[in-house]
C-alpha cells in the first residue's frame, strides 16, 4: 500500500494529519454501522454439506427478526468437510439484551459464536 501515494493512509501520514484518517474513517463506521457503533455477533459452523445446511436453517430461523448477513458462501476445508459463516449486526446499545443472549444459548454446540469477532467476511 505504501507505493500508492493516492490512498488516504499514506496522505495523511505523509502530510503529517492522520487524525483526518481516524476522522474520516469514525464517520464511514458510524454510517454504515460497523464497530464501535454496532455489536457483530459472528457465528461459525461446518461439517458436511448436509449438516451445514441443516445449521444454517437453525441459524435463518432463530435470528429471523434480526439484521443477519449470511449464510456467506460456503468454503470448502476439506475433502468432505465444509464452513459456513453469519454474522448478526447490532447497534450498539441493543448487546447485551436477554432475548438475544437466550437464542444464542439454545443455538446446537455445533454453532460457534464470538461478539464482535476479528474477522466478518
Amino acid at each position: 500500500e505504501t507505493r500508492r501515494t493516492d490512498n488516504p493512509i499514506v496522505k495523511t501520514i505523509a502530510e503529517g494529519t492522520p487524525l483526518a484518517f481516524y476522522r474520516a474513517e469514525r464517520e464511514l463506521r458510524e454510517t454504515y454501522q460497523y464497530p464501535p457503533y454496532a455489536t457483530f455477533i459472528g457465528l461459525t459452523w461446518g461439517g458436511t454439506p448436509a449438516i451445514c445446511d441443516a445449521l444454517a436453517a437453525k441459524v435463518r430461523q432463530a435470528f429471523s427478526g434480526y439484521d443477519v448477513v449470511g449464510p456467506l458462501p460456503r468454503e470448502q476445508l476439506k475433502k468432505n468437510e465444509w464452513r459456513e459463516r453469519a454474522v448478526i449486526r447490532l447497534p450498539r446499545t441493543f448487546w447485551p439484551q436477554q432475548t438475544l443472549t437466550e437464542l444464542i444459548h439454545a443455538l446446537p454446540p455445533a454453532i460457534h459464536v464470538v461478539i464482535d469477532p476479528d474477522d466478518i467476511v
